[in-house]
């Protein structure tokens, strides 16, 4: 068994052959941002950077039992759930979910919109929270952000950022 809980700038990836021992990591990833070239609407081909960390048995295994708690690779797809609908700005999650018989890909938009109407998406909602606390996964990223070369950087869909270091060497 193998699934991925993703976002547009992180990756959890949790797998087992026996249930019993646990794998996974962390990956953070984004892709550089170019201002000027987007004020001038010329074309440049962004540049790609990830980290990838493994994640401790214990806490691959933690991961995979949220997971279990929530019932959370059951959801059906977002488009099924009525009153859970998509959005023009937020965070769209994606789970990835394999086993030797059978393939999944689901896409859900921001949950915490509507974890008090939907309950798919309330559980889907305490997951992330539980996730960002077990795996500090604003630090994560930041430290990855803050580990890259002075220049601007995509984190998710619109929202960009720009490293402090110094430009030159």
């Amino acid at each position: 068994m193998h699934f991925r809980f993703a976002s547009e700038t992180q990756a959890i990836d949790i797998w087992t052959t026996n249930f019993l021992t646990f794998s996974g990591t962390l990956t953070n990833f984004t892709t550089s941002y170019d201002p000027d070239a987007h004020k001038r609407n010329k074309k440049k081909e962004d540049k790609y950077f990830s980290d990838s960390k493994p994640l401790e048995t214990k806490t691959a295994r933690q991961v995979y039992e949220l997971f279990i708690e929530k019932s959370i690779l059951e959801i059906p797809p977002q488009d099924s759930i009525k009153y859970w609908t998509d959005g023009l700005d937020g965070i769209t999650y994606f789970i990835e979910h394999s086993t030797k018989n059978s393939y999944s890909f689901k896409d859900y938009w921001t949950p915490s919109i509507f974890k008090d109407k939907v309950e798919e998406a309330k559980r889907f909602h305490e997951l992330t929270e539980k996730l960002e606390a077990l795996l500090n996964l604003r630090q994560s990223f930041g430290q990855f952000i803050n580990s890259l070369p002075y220049g601007s950087y995509r984190a998710g869909g619109i929202a960009i950022i720009t490293t402090s270091k110094k430009k030159g060497r």
